[in-house]
């Protein structure tokens, strides 16, 4: 072949990867424009008012507010972007957890495809953008379950454990809290397979072994104290096990691979099973990592009861996916021509029929959206000043958002409770309690809404299924012979969903009670505004409505 014949193939060569290049980064920069821009939901609006935490012994310690918990890393995080324009602090935040697993992964493969193919991956399981851009711990947590897998495939089983080894590892726990489960057991398999490889574990590698499992110990001690209000106070979402623990695993992770990326995924991994022993080693720390959890999740061990807890899967698949492209591009004498292409002709349909949903993603205003509160914020600041009520998480969503849109603070906001965490007192979650008549409970509740825990001590009507108490307290704060508005955030007057039914049908049975007549006037995702009329013989007047602080407690 001539030198000008070489030439021109490589720029033609340059070209195509420039080209491709453009299209996956075009792509992937729309989609992330959708989710970065994208309204917080409550349980970022929950978690966003604990920042920043107070000194570094706040890092480790159970959020102040709403019964919130985080890894102490994300802590930091969440300290640094909260002053921020909500897109532009999800962008940091992506940028940490994209970018982040984008250097990993060339650093674990040294190729150019290795970074594009990371932010092509979410084009293809949007849930890995999702997670990355959320104001919860879950993205970053992604990253730690990546640096696990790049480590594992990248280890060599005759070489003997080194201080960087333990380094890394280390490095990636602190990313989240599955990530201590990930960690320890890429770290055994390791030592197995090192074991099986060389006959022997040296005593400098069990001093290391030891560091690591003093670390662990020491990061358990500060995540249990740190989860334990949170925990506690879910008892619906934290417990569990057996047959329906697992189902809900299995849906879960449907719900982050979904069902046209669960199968490309797995054609993936099939591929690795042909290339050498990295390839191989991949695979196997997914298999025992999916299994692993899915004991602790039959055991009540591992909440799975969102896909959010399964979020970390996409770290582990990202490198499934690029092992195989490594397998079928870097290994080509391992496989038969015309096998090769087959199992890139596969591969490739599978990828292309992830492509449907992605494009809907794209023209889908709403994409990645759980509640539209950006709406009723700007509907709140083209309002003159009003009483309002405020109803499931409208008040977090008020805290948060009064920074950005200084204007809604102009309005007197009434049925406020109290936010601070505290764990709710095991006996109101027992048995003898809930079994008690609902009008002696809710007199309980409600008798302590305004006071530490006030917040908190609600789960009961979530555990009870009737949330009439907490609608009761608002309309007693409400003022009489006037209109005023409800506004409610998490709650939605058609979504026939039954937590979310529960939710609404509490407030319009107890407006049904109080005899009061109600007009909706805005009607959002997730999201709604009333207005409102009671008769004056109903209940007293509130003296006074005293307008939300944003981090009034």
């Amino acid at each position: 072949m001539s030198s000008a014949t070489s030439d021109r193939r490589s720029a033609a060569v340059f070209a195509a990867r420039i080209i491709l290049a453009l299209i996956v980064g075009g792509t992937f920069a729309l989609l992330a424009w959708r989710f970065v821009h994208r309204p917080l939901w409550i349980d970022e609006t929950m978690a966003m008012i604990n920042y920043p935490v107070t000194g570094f012994v706040g890092l480790f310690a159970p959020l102040p507010y709403y019964s919130q918990a985080a890894p102490p890393l994300f802590n930091l995080i969440g300290s640094a972007i909260v002053a921020m324009p909500p897109a532009i602090a999800r962008s940091m935040l992506a940028l940490l957890v994209i970018g982040g697993l984008a250097a990993v992964a060339w650093l674990a493969f040294r190729r150019w495809w290795a970074p594009l193919l990371v932010i092509g991956y979410p084009i293809a399981i949007p849930s890995l953008l999702i997670y990355a851009t959320e104001f919860k711990y879950y993205g970053v947590e992604t990253l730690g379950a990546g640096i696990v897998a790049a480590w594992f495939m990248a280890r060599r089983s005759r070489e003997p454990l080194r201080f960087r080894d333990i380094a890394i590892l280390i490095a990636a726990m602190l990313c989240g809290i599955s990530t201590m489960v990930l960690a320890a057991l890429a770290l055994a398999i390791a030592a197995l397979l090192s074991w099986h490889r060389r006959g022997r574990i040296g005593a400098g590698e069990l001093a290391l072994g030891l560091l690591f499992g003093f670390a662990m110990i020491a990061y358990y001690a500060a995540i249990r104290f740190g989860t334990s209000i949170q925990i506690n106070n879910y008892p619906d979402s934290y417990g569990g096990g057996g047959l329906a623990s697992a189902r809900r695993f299995v849906q879960a992770v449907d719900g982050i691979l979904t069902s046209r990326g669960a199968p490309m995924i797995l054609v993936a991994g099939a591929i690795g099973l042909g290339g050498g022993g990295p390839s191989r080693r991949v695979l196997l720390l997914s298999a025992c990592a999916v299994t692993v959890f899915l004991i602790l999740a039959m055991a009540g061990l591992y909440p799975a009861s969102s896909p959010r807890h399964l979020a970390w899967l996409n770290g582990i698949a990202l490198f499934v996916v690029l092992n195989a492209v490594s397998t079928l591009v870097a290994q080509k004498s391992l496989w038969p021509t015309s096998l090769r292409f087959a199992a890139i002709g596969v591969l490739s349909l599978l990828v292309l029929s992830t492509l449907p949903p992605a494009l809907r993603q794209l023209r889908n205003p709403h994409a990645g959206m759980r509640e539209a509160n950006d709406e009723l914020v700007a509907w709140l600041s083209a309002q003159p000043a009003s009483a309002i009520g405020m109803w499931q998480g409208t008040q977090s969503v008020v805290q948060y958002y009064r920074p950005f849109a200084p204007a809604i603070g102009k309005h007197h906001y009434f049925g406020k409770v109290d936010q601070r965490s505290v764990a709710v007192p095991k006996a109101l979650l027992g048995k003898q309690f809930l079994s008690q008549p609902y009008d002696r409970i809710v007199a309980r509740i409600e008798a302590g809404r305004r006071e530490k825990g006030g917040n908190a001590n609600r789960v009961v009507y979530r555990l009870l299924g009737d949330y009439r108490g907490a609608a009761r307290s608002l309309l007693s704060e409400a003022p009489r012979a006037q209109p005023f508005l409800i506004v409610a955030s998490h709650a939605d007057l058609k979504d026939q969903e039954i937590r979310n039914r529960l939710r609404r049908d509490g407030l319009l049975k107890a407006l049904a009670e109080a005899h009061c007549t109600y007009q909706p006037v805005l009607t959002v995702r997730a999201g709604f505004v009333l207005r409102v009329a009671c008769p004056a013989e109903a209940g007293q007047a509130t003296a006074q409505h005293q307008p939300l602080q944003s981090s009034s407690v």
